[in-house]
């Protein structure tokens, strides 16, 4: 069991986090204009004077967990609103737990809930992610990939393909975590 003192939260600031392998985080521009020779295309703009960029590409997502292509791989986007976001490993799935931290009372008391999470969630299904090089990297997606200036949680987990199933949890009425499981699937294509 994971010590819930150890976890290590990480934020953004204001936009969405981006689960990445590392071996792709050279191709992750950001909010930075993309190279002259890449046509990113994309509904939002943080910027509506300039173009499309990746950090407009993970704001198009409009689920709560989703995916996009980034060079030869993808990478998996934490939407909705900016949380505090820790990993839980769950090795009897093959894979573990991106927490999403809405509200608690304190960091203790959200570690404590998160080595509670029960097994019989109704989780529901919400993404497909795969990837064949690992270590992954959590950030903010407004970063430059190659550009490690904020806060990083690297994740180990096997290279391959896993479902992602999400729930929002609220354990009791000072708690609510917002959960994606990401559970072992099969090699990635």
């Amino acid at each position: 069991m994971v010590n819930s003192r150890a976890l290590q939260w990480i934020n953004s600031n204001g936009g969405p986090l981006l689960l990445l392998p590392s071996s792709l985080l050279g191709v992750w521009e950001g909010a930075d204009e993309p190279e002259p020779y890449r046509g990113v295309e994309a509904r939002s703009r943080w910027n509506p004077g300039g173009p499309a960029t990746d950090y407009d590409r993970a704001c198009d997502v409009t689920e709560l967990v989703g995916t996009v292509q980034v060079g030869v791989g993808e990478g998996l986007v934490l939407a909705d609103e900016p949380l505090a976001t820790t990993w839980w490993p769950a090795p009897e799935i093959g894979g573990g737990i991106l927490v999403r931290w809405e509200y608690a009372d304190s960091d203790a008391a959200a570690g404590r809930w998160i080595a509670a999470i029960p097994g019989s969630l109704p989780w529901e299904p919400s993404a497909r992610f795969g990837f064949a090089e690992g270590p992954l990297v959590l950030f903010d997606s407004a970063e430059a990939g190659a550009d490690p200036s904020g806060p990083r949680l690297e994740i180990a987990l096997a290279c391959g393909g896993y479902d992602v199933h999400t729930i929002r949890w609220r354990p009791d009425v000072t708690t609510s975590l917002l959960l994606h499981r990401l559970k072992w699937r099969a090699a990635a294509a």
